[in-house]
């Protein structure tokens, strides 16, 4: 789906085509690759804010505290308390997030006036109607599946949808979301 959609959105963009020049090796350029997804140490990515570093490191962490199963149980229990404290403030700090988008938008629209925005309108216009349509085919797709009507199914996610669609961010809408999948 996600080829299919962004084809429909090919003729709204330059695309360069031309072969760059490479001088180092395939080989090379994967082991640079890898070299520069494993930390050298523990700290260098925090410090660094590298954040693929920083995944690896906690997935190597969680499979150490997994395959330890009891005998870290107080290690366990710390990173689960530490886990519910930043999931409690991801969700404080991502309610803001529609504030901050608004307010950066106001900004650049102020500095740069709406001319810089104007030429983007087509491209604008198609990602919105093929996000919407894909929505409305999901939504039917779904309730046909769980026979449940879809205009009920999206009157039922349309504030987790607004949250995403005013902040364009779907980590923003993740507390709103996980609320509606309660419900």
């Amino acid at each position: 789906m996600v080829v299919v959609f962004t084809g429909l959105l090919i003729p709204f963009y330059h695309l360069n085509f031309e072969k760059a020049e490479t001088t180092a090796s395939s080989f090379e350029k994967l082991y640079e690759l890898v070299m520069n997804i494993v930390p050298r140490n523990i700290i260098l990515p925090f410090s660094e804010n590298n954040t693929i570093q920083i995944i690896i490191l906690a997935l190597i962490l969680g499979t150490v505290i997994l395959n330890l199963d009891n005998q870290v149980s107080g290690l366990r229990s710390t990173v689960t308390d530490f886990h519910i404290v930043f999931m409690n403030a991801t969700e404080a700090i991502c309610s803001l997030l529609p504030v901050f988008v608004f307010a950066s938008l106001t900004k650049l629209f102020w500095e740069n006036g709406f001319g810089t925005f104007a030429k983007l309108w087509k491209p604008i216009l198609a990602a919105v109607t093929v996000e919407y349509g894909f929505i409305a085919l999901m939504a039917i797709l779904l309730g046909l599946q769980y026979k449940v009507n879809p205009l009920r199914l999206l009157k039922k996610l349309m504030p987790s949808f607004l949250v995403g669609l005013t902040t364009g961010s779907s980590l923003a809408a993740y507390t709103r979301g996980m609320e509606v999948n309660k419900d």
